[in-house]
């Protein structure tokens, strides 16, 4: 019997392949509700986060920051609503990928379309953490008076700039300790800090150099090795705990907002 080549071994490997595979995903997604109960607290509704005319009407300042104000709570919730969606996304890939015995065609499908998803889902709540630490320094900025204080450069707004800025806020310390949650450390060390500074694990299948150096006098200490992929299940499960604090941490940002509003305009009344 003649050996298979390579050629035969990937004969499945066409553009009708990546186009089913798709076709299944579409059908899916478009009625995939995971969690029916839970919705309305997993999904932002724009309009529950806009100013009124009348804060707008009130507010130093508004009407010349009106992007600064606005556009900065839409992009936030359209960011956090994104996030969400691309778990959903990622769990009706995991009903399909399961469909396929190959393991080279899971392969191909994970490096097509999972990866990415997944990449975005474990780095997008570091994103967020600094886009709420961005957006809530130039807003308070913008509504503080000290005319003492240095105003940072955009690239040198971190938290102590927010923390300056708007520390003394009604609300603030709920901020502050929602974000001690959002991407911290132990979240970051499964992928994030990997796939941004060192090696990243692969997802599903596939292995990764993981390796650790040290000197014991003369001699190089080798430790760790090659290490297995990180589940699917487990960057979804990750994922969706991270999305939870992201609305947690988005909303208390909202209150701190609109109660620093509302105290300037009692104060200026």
């Amino acid at each position: 019997m003649q050996n298979e080549t390579e050629v035969d071994k990937y004969k499945w490997l066409t553009p009708d392949f990546y186009s089913k595979a798709y076709d299944k995903f579409v059908r899916l997604y478009w009625k995939h509700d995971p969690f029916p109960n839970e919705t309305p607290n997993l999904h932002l509704h724009p309009d529950d986060y806009r100013f009124s005319s009348r804060e707008q009407e009130k507010t130093p300042g508004f009407f010349f920051g009106q992007g600064l104000f606005e556009l900065s709570t839409m992009h936030l919730v359209g960011q956090i609503n994104e996030f969400y969606s691309d778990i959903i996304k990622l769990m009706v890939w995991e009903k399909i990928l399961a469909e396929y015995e190959n393991e080279s065609q899971k392969l191909h499908l994970i490096v097509e379309f999972i990866e990415p998803l997944v990449t975005s889902c474990l780095t997008v709540p570091y994103a967020l953490k600094n886009q709420i630490i961005f957006a809530g320094t130039q807003i308070a900025i913008l509504l503080e008076k000290n005319v003492a204080m240095k105003i940072p450069e955009n690239h040198e707004i971190k938290f102590s700039a927010f923390k300056k800025w708007a520390g003394t806020w009604p609300e603030f310390t709920t901020v502050e300790i929602a974000l001690t949650k959002l991407s911290e450390k132990e979240f970051n060390s499964y992928f994030r800090h990997r796939f941004t500074h060192q090696m990243p694990p692969r997802i599903e299948i596939g292995l990764t150099a993981n390796y650790r150096f040290s000197r014991e006098g003369k001699f190089l200490k080798i430790q760790g090795g090659n290490e297995p992929p990180l589940p699917l299940s487990k960057a979804i499960e990750l994922s969706l705990e991270q999305h939870k604090i992201c609305i947690e941490t988005f909303k208390a940002f909202w209150t701190m907002l609109k109660t620093k509003l509302a105290e300037n305009k009692k104060s200026e009344a």
